[in-house]
């Protein structure tokens, strides 16, 4: 599954937001200054029940 990434200046995960289709709620993350948005990045279809280990795979990159 793809989702998006917003990592602050110093490459931390501060949110992931799946990138899941719904009429009826769209959720879009906002980068402040120094923060940045990974797009069409992949995760396992249930990487939210281990969010440490995900995140600290991401930060990596």
């Amino acid at each position: 599954m793809q989702i998006k990434v917003l990592k602050d200046a110093k490459g931390k995960v501060l949110a992931t937001v799946d990138q899941t289709v719904n009429p009826l709620v769209q959720v879009e993350p906002v980068a402040t200054k120094g923060e940045k948005i990974e797009l069409n990045v992949e995760a396992t279809k249930n990487y939210e029940y281990n969010l440490p280990t995900f995140y600290k795979k991401v930060e990596k990159r």
